[in-house]
């Protein structure tokens, strides 16, 4: 069997549900990983004829009925292409109050909770962000050997090399001293090791000893370090990779990466996992470049196609294109790509981007404020 761990609150589940009707529609029926899953997994108790099924795992802190009727109803859809379980597990946000909020919510943390909702006998599971894509049959991925390692992930682009503040009067905490910085948007886990070396415990102490950029994901670089097996870009395809392929392969030759050759740029037109950091659904795919052009992210059709043929869901996700914040963003884009042939438009635009550091570190006092305030209603509700 196959575990697959998604978070998200309610308003990601319809595209948590398109990640998840990508993956079942690739996948191959003709083709069977049971013997090289056994072998890898040193699984030898289970039968040769064992049901290669799909058992998503939901994260998340509470739904309604609707939307736990429509998760069924997927499911049993979904199970006339190929076998698929569909397991809501729900998390209490308390747990997570001392840290900061990453995107106006808490759910980024969930994922480390993952080993408490799956089955002791579950020895490697994937982790995707709910704004994902599968575009190959996954299996393959999910056998594949961790060479030693305890986790597969691909390089964040670009690497972050920051520094982190301690929150208990210890030494600042430097990414400067890693091989690579990896993203935790797509992550194949040895669950049988995150176990044994209490990964949980060592991420969460690590949240309360630091001031974090980039929440969990700075915390799991941290616990895990260089006991990563690095995995090319195509594998976790952001839209920060594409602005500029012939540019980012250049800087990269007169500024190699420790982890990465030649070939870690290569494929990126057909992507196996796309992140679309650029949202589908917020957005029609358009952004500036490092050289301020406009740029529109390619694969922003393919997921429309395929939120067209999930099913349930297909409706609900459809109309978000007719909605009028979607036109109103669509008019935006239109303006801002008509400004960009100004050079005084350009120059402000560099301005903004260069001070933007700045900016952050102006805003993380009222950041602190915020989130001390967000815990002492949730405590004193």
């Amino acid at each position: 069997m196959y575990h697959i761990i998604f978070n998200g609150n309610e308003k990601y589940i319809p595209y948590i549900c398109v990640c998840i009707t990508s993956i079942v529609q690739n996948t191959d029926k003709h083709i069977s990983y049971q013997e090289l899953e056994n072998r890898l997994l040193k699984d030898c108790g289970e039968t040769e004829n064992r049901e290669e099924k799909y058992c998503f795992h939901i994260l998340t802190d509470t739904l309604s009925d609707k939307i736990m009727h429509k998760i069924n109803e997927l499911e049993k859809e979904l199970n006339e292409i190929n076998p698929v379980s569909i397991e809501v597990h729900y998390l209490d946000d308390k747990l997570f109050l001392d840290f900061p909020r990453w995107r106006k919510s808490f759910s980024a943390y969930y994922r480390i909770m993952l080993t408490e909702f799956l089955p002791k006998e579950v020895k490697r599971a994937l982790y995707l962000d709910g704004d994902t894509l599968v575009n190959t049959d996954i299996r393959a991925f999910m056998v594949q050997d961790l060479e030693e390692k305890k986790l597969a992930a691909v390089p964040n682009f670009p690497q972050l090399k920051h520094t982190l503040q301690s929150r208990t009067g210890q030494e600042n905490y430097s990414f400067g001293t890693h091989h690579c910085y990896f993203n935790s948007g797509v992550m194949l886990i040895d669950v049988e090791n995150w176990r044994k070396e209490n990964i949980q415990e060592k991420v969460m102490h690590f949240l309360n000893c630091y001031h974090v950029l980039c929440p969990d994901q700075d915390a799991l670089n941290a616990v895990f370090k260089d006991r990563v097996k690095i995995l090319p870009y195509q594998w976790n395809l952001m839209w920060n990779n594409l602005t500029d392929p012939k540019e980012t392969k250049k800087e990269w030759k007169e500024h190699p990466d420790p982890f990465a050759d030649e070939s870690f740029y290569e494929n990126l037109d057909c992507p196996k996992i796309i992140h679309f950091s650029v949202k589908p659904w917020a957005s029609n795919g358009f952004r500036i470049s490092k050289v301020f052009t406009p740029f529109y992210y390619p694969n922003i059709a393919l997921w429309w196609e395929l939120a067209e043929k999930t099913p349930v869901f297909a409706k609900d996700l459809l109309a978000i294109k007719g909605s009028e914040s979607y036109k109103k963003m669509l008019r935006k884009n239109t303006k801002q790509e008509f400004l960009l042939q100004f050079v005084w438009y350009r120059f402000l635009l560099k301005i903004k981007r260069d001070t933007r550091p700045y900016m952050r570190k102006l805003e993380k006092p009222f950041k602190i404020i915020r989130d001390k305030w967000i815990k002492y209603k949730a405590t004193h509700a």
